[in-house]
């Protein structure tokens, strides 16, 4: 028998339950006190039961009497207060931080409260440090873009131990081979960079960010002035400002609200200026970037003028162009009529070619009768007619008077 070969095909669905990333809280230092603290509004119609966790245990438990419960193995200190819009204010103490705080803390709703509501009030994963944060000597909060950014990381007063300081990227890579001192240009992209202390044990101080504000002037900046019957329309282009951009101008010395009625007529010097947004105030304008346009405003007699001026010279093109059309159109007919002539004239001039050469021949058949009634003069003829070219056509009649010569003889 043949035998079939059954493929069966096993289809697995997986279901991917959304994880919440917690935040990350504030540093801590171990054998020090340590607080999380906040605030919520409770709009549950129910009663308000919190409880805090430390990674999935708990360590305080809070009632709608607004007393708190905690484990005194845990060594927290719990407060919690509501007022009468529901503005819910917390507050946890860790009393002294160990390794094992090193976890996830969590606050929720206990009750029937926590059936409306699941998810945690509050929630921060928590790092614990031997040291506390060095020092940033020579850093500089504020940098253009494309200057170098320079930080030295030193060690801070508290720390009794001699710490080695490194820099590395946000990605965690490390920068300039684990020296303190940072030196890279400054960009948005070479910012928030973390410097950290380390014993030759391996335990570390709390790690500091150097994250300065990167400005950038404005590039390619290309403004278009038109002048409209209701004044003038200015729109600007510029690329790459950041963190956000500013944009003013002034018309003579004076600010954007001018009215250019009121200007008196002349040159006016248009300014136009873009820079970022870094302080808000007008410290901000040594990073501008400039453009420049003349604009005339005219009084109304030198308006009138000017249209006046345009008009002649218009009148003038146009009269100049008739002309040019007169004298092409006139040039057309002259050779018209010279081309006609010469073709009437030429039939008339070969007809008299025609009958001049018939008198010649009529003459020159007198002259052969002349010359050849001299018996002398036959073969001097004959020879004549053979040496030229010319007399070619009379051969055959000269042969015809020779014969009759010679018959009369």
């Amino acid at each position: 028998m043949r035998s079939r070969r059954h493929h069966i095909v096993a289809l697995i669905i997986f279901a991917v339950k959304a994880v919440t990333v917690p935040d990350v809280c504030s540093p801590a230092l171990k054998r020090k006190e340590y607080s999380f603290q906040g605030n919520f509004h409770h709009t549950i119609n129910e009663p308000l039961e919190i409880v805090w966790l430390r990674n999935k245990t708990p360590v305080s438990m809070c009632q709608s009497r607004m007393a708190c419960y905690d484990y005194s193995d845990i060594k927290t200190s719990t407060t919690i207060t509501m007022s009468g819009d529901g503005s819910v204010q917390y507050k946890l103490i860790i009393r002294n931080v160990t390794d094992v705080d090193e976890t996830i803390w969590s606050m929720k709703y206990l009750g029937l409260a926590s059936l409306r509501k699941q998810e945690p009030l509050f929630s921060c994963k928590l790092f614990v440090y031997e040291y506390p944060a060095p020092t940033l000597v020579d850093c500089p909060m504020m940098l253009e873009e494309n200057t170098m950014l320079n930080c030295t990381c030193a060690k801070n007063n508290e720390t009794e131990v001699d710490l080695k300081y490194s820099w590395f990227q946000t990605n965690g890579s490390l920068i300039n081979n684990g020296g303190n001192v940072l030196s890279l240009p400054a960009s948005k992209q070479n910012s928030g960079q973390e410097c950290r202390g380390q014993t030759s044990t391996g335990e570390e101080s709390v790690p500091v960010v150097y994250d300065p504000l990167i400005i950038a002037r404005a590039k390619l900046l290309d403004c278009v002035l038109n002048s409209t019957e209701s004044g003038l329309t200015l729109i600007c282009v510029a690329q790459k400002v950041y963190p956000s951009a500013n944009c003013d101008f002034t018309v003579g010395g004076n600010n954007c609200s001018v009215t250019l009625t009121d200007l008196t007529p002349g040159y006016y010097d248009i300014v136009v200026s873009v820079y970022p947004n870094v302080t808000g105030s007008d410290s901000d304008k040594i990073y501008s970037v400039k453009d420049h346009f003349i604009y005339k405003i005219e009084s109304d007699e030198e308006s009138r003028h000017e249209t006046n001026v345009i008009f002649n010279e218009v009148i003038i093109c146009l009269t100049l162009c008739l002309l040019i059309l007169i004298v092409i159109l006139h040039t057309t007919i002259l050779i018209r009529r010279s081309i006609n002539n010469s073709k009437q004239t030429v039939p008339g001039l070969m007809k008299g070619k025609n009958e001049v050469e018939k008198k010649n021949v009529d003459h020159n058949f007198n002259d052969v009768d002349h010359i050849i009634s001299d018996k002398e003069n036959i073969e001097t003829l004959i020879n004549l007619v053979l040496a030229e070219p010319d007399l070619n056509e009379m051969g055959p009649l000269l042969k015809i008077k020779q014969k009759e010569m010679f018959e009369k003889l």
